[in-house]
């Protein structure tokens, strides 16, 4: 599996009403009325990106192994998904965190900084650009955010492709269990 095959796996496993609403439709995201649709989404991707990565700092600082594969799968979830609003590959991310060398010690973020970088840029984004993301500027801080995940899942002698596999499981696990809860009348 390549990380845009994983974006298109994660797409289709969304089980959250917002992040897959949109997707589903052929909506012409190029048509400015519909950029409150696309900003909603993105919006919650945000918000659940910048969340996850304090999951992944609190599981970072108590050394909970199987936590930390779990929450780093998360967070490069919740990438793909911003990325996906604005029709960005994850490889492209990937390729950058690898090029500028954003997982090596010397330029590891801790998680909260990027955290907390997140939700500034996405207070910008919505305040100055009017909801129109900087592909660019989200890449970037993208990239030092896999760089990171990527480091401290080395630290524990995992990869990324053992969270995204993961992360897929847990995905499809949960959309079996809502599916069974449906046919059984959602009980």
């Amino acid at each position: 599996m390549n990380f845009d095959d994983y974006q298109k796996f994660a797409r289709e496993d969304a089980v959250h009403p917002l992040v897959w609403l949109y997707t589903e439709c052929e909506l012409p995201f190029s048509d400015p009325s519909y950029a409150p649709l696309r900003n909603v989404r993105w919006i919650y991707c945000v918000l659940g990106f910048a969340g996850e990565l304090g999951e992944l700092h609190y599981a970072v600082e108590h050394s909970n192994q199987d936590e930390i594969v779990s929450e780093c799968g998360d967070v490069l979830w919740y990438i793909c998904a911003v990325l996906d609003t604005r029709a960005v590959p994850f490889s492209s991310v990937v390729w950058q965190a690898q090029r500028m060398g954003y997982g090596d010690k010397l330029y590891r973020s801790d998680l909260r900084d990027i955290g907390l970088r997140a939700a500034e840029l996405a207070k910008k984004t919505l305040r100055d650009q009017n909801g129109t993301m900087s592909v660019d500027m989200w890449k970037d801080l993208f990239a030092r955010a896999v760089g990171s995940v990527g480091f401290e899942l080395e630290r524990i002698d995992k990869t990324l492709t053992d969270a995204l596999q993961g992360n897929l499981r847990k995905l499809r696990e949960r959309k079996t269990k809502m599916r069974a809860a449906e046919l059984r009348g959602g009980k």
